[in-house]
């Protein structure tokens, strides 16, 4: 896949995320908002939020057969079409996570972030509840109350996708969103989402799955560390 048209498939998962966060109040229409000052962080009690994860998307040509049902058991199945997430278009995904053990990646980008804000401002590490939480403030901070700052790392949508031009081929995909909270005022001091910016490698569908869903972890470990360093730049922390 070119780098022209994985930017278009970038921008069209983006759309999607923006209309399915809609709803849910996320004000993820805005640019990214960078910290208008730093000197709040100085020595302050950081949590990391345990966020609730999004459908794991798994999206299958329309004519995927039986055969390849089989290939994983029989999870996948029928079309899945955009990246809405009606139940019925994530089911599948939902399925694969739970025989593959795939785990969202938000919380390895939370943590690389969390680790850098407190080496950069000698942050004091707090735990949050460790079940997850909606997304609107007072339930994050609620989390933590016993924190000054919050890092909530979610996941906007993750999951398999495929070029038309390429229907066999599939990639491994990821959107997260990021936002600094301060538990004491309330306010969100920082917020940007991370879009990839290289393209994926593309693979057939049983080597993705194979070995436990194998490749799909590995794709998915390979966002991480580029959405910290590019969440970090975004917010400006």
């Amino acid at each position: 896949m070119n780098k022209q048209m994985f930017a278009k498939m970038a921008a069209l998962l983006t759309l999607g995320v923006l209309y399915g966060s809609a709803a849910s109040g996320q004000n993820l229409n805005a640019p990214a908002a960078p910290i208008a000052s730093t000197a709040s962080l100085n020595g302050a009690r950081l949590a990391l939020a345990v966020p609730e994860s999004p459908s794991f998307l798994a999206r299958t040509p329309p004519d995927w057969k039986d055969t390849a049902v089989g290939a994983v058991g029989g999870m996948v199945g029928g079309a899945i079409g955009g990246v809405a997430r009606a139940s019925s278009q994530a089911s599948d995904g939902d399925r694969m996570v739970k025989e593959f053990a795939i785990a969202d990646p938000a919380l390895p980008i939370g943590q690389g972030l969390a680790t850098r804000l407190r080496t950069t401002y000698r942050m004091t590490e707090v735990p949050a509840t460790p079940a997850p939480v909606t997304q609107t403030v007072d339930a994050v901070i609620a989390s933590a109350p016993t924190t000054d700052m919050i890092l909530d790392v979610r996941s906007q949508v993750f999951g398999l996708n495929y070029t038309p031009k390429e229907p066999t081929n599939f990639f491994v995909m990821s959107i997260s969103w990021a936002r600094l909270i301060d538990a004491r005022s309330h306010a969100v001091l920082a917020e940007a989402r991370c879009i990839p910016v290289k393209s994926p490698p593309m693979q057939k569908f049983d080597q993705l799955v194979a070995n436990n869903g194998e490749g799909i972890k590995a794709g998915l470990a390979a966002y991480v560390d580029p959405c910290v360093e590019q969440l970090a730049e975004k917010m400006k922390l």
